[in-house]
């Protein structure tokens, strides 16, 4: 349906065996996700920055009463920076 509408749709199903890297630049050259409930949706994190952090962990952990504490890595944390 989003295809019949104009979206561009890459379907993304990782395996066990999914290279990390391949998730992460999927994801991260995308605008929007869209996905079932369950584990992979913490690729989110791989969305661009300021895509949803907020309104998926922080509110709610917030309107739960627990503390919440954001944490943007630099380039060199990530195990990813010498791909």
């Amino acid at each position: 349906m989003d295809e019949k509408i104009g979206f561009q749709v890459q379907v993304l199903r990782p395996e066990p065996t999914t290279e990390l890297a391949k998730i992460y630049w999927d994801l991260n050259s995308s605008d929007v996700m869209i996905g079932v409930h369950g584990a992979a949706m913490t690729h989110l994190l791989f969305m661009k920055p300021g895509w949803g952090d907020e309104a998926y962990y922080e509110k709610p952990a917030r309107k739960l009463g627990l503390k919440y504490t954001g944490y943007h890595i630099l380039t060199k944390e990530s195990s990813l920076y010498e791909i």
